[in-house]
Order: C-alpha cells, then structure tokens, then sequence
C-alpha cells in the first residue's frame, strides 16, 4: 500500500507544473488570445500577435508592447498606465473605459479604435495613426 501512495503522489508532482502552465496568465494569452481579467503588469509582449484578443478588464499597466499587434482586440475597461504600445497596432480595437494614463501610444496605428472621449489626453501619441478628430481634439499633444 505504501508503494501506490509514494507512486501516487510522485505522478502529482509530476502533473503540477503542466497546471502551472495552463493556469499562467502569459502563457494564456499568447497562445490562446484570451484572457480576461488577466493579471499582466509588467509583461513583455514585444511583438506580440494578439489580433482579436480578449483582454477585456486585463491589468496590462507598465507592460511592454510595442509593436504588438493588437487588431481588433478587446482591451475595453483595461488598465493601460504607463504601457508601452509604440508602433503597436491597434486598427479596430475596444479601448472604451480603458485607463490609458501615461501609455505611450507614439507611431501606434489606432484607425477604427473605439475610445472614450478625452481617453488620449494623458497619453503620449505623437506620430500616432488613424486617431479620428473629435479624440484628437480633447488631447493635448505630449
């Protein structure tokens, strides 16, 4: 009886970091593109392709995402402080009640995003893409 117990338990500690994987919010995205409510603060997504991605509610502040390509994706009501979207793209994407406080959002593409008016007034967007004129007219250039 011992045996089965001690095999046992070694067949569960050979299975835990395959749960780990599964359970890690990285891994989730960037193979599944879905991840709501993910816990993604200071994750480096350089180049990362999450086109249609869920990432609604997902804390993304202080992550590095430049040049990520992010089309169509949901960040809609993420928190997006301080991140690194420069030269990302993000044609189509939900950016609606996204905190966007400090992101840098220099060369990105945004045509047909949907933002809040007055989401780009603490932003870094110079060179920025595709920003329709009623956002661009409550931001102020940084």
């Amino acid at each position: 009886m011992p045996a089965q117990r001690l095999l046992m338990l070694l067949l569960l500690l050979s299975l835990t970091p395959y749960v780990r994987a599964q359970d890690d919010p990285l891994v989730q995205v960037l193979k599944h593109r879905y991840c709501p409510l993910c816990r993604l603060s200071d994750a480096d997504l350089v180049h990362a392709q999450l086109n249609d991605a869920n990432l609604r509610g997902a804390q993304l502040q202080r992550a590095n995402l430049s040049q990520a390509r992010l089309d169509g994706a949901d960040l809609s009501n993420s928190n997006l402080s301080y991140t690194n979207l420069r030269g990302a793209s993000l044609r189509g994407a939900d950016l609606r009640g996204s905190r966007l406080y400090g992101t840098d959002l220099r060369g990105a593409d945004l045509s047909g995003a949907q933002l809040d008016p007055q989401a780009l007034e603490q932003t870094h967007w110079t060179g920025a893409q595709g920003i329709s004129q009623g956002a661009r007219s409550h931001a102020s250039l940084h």
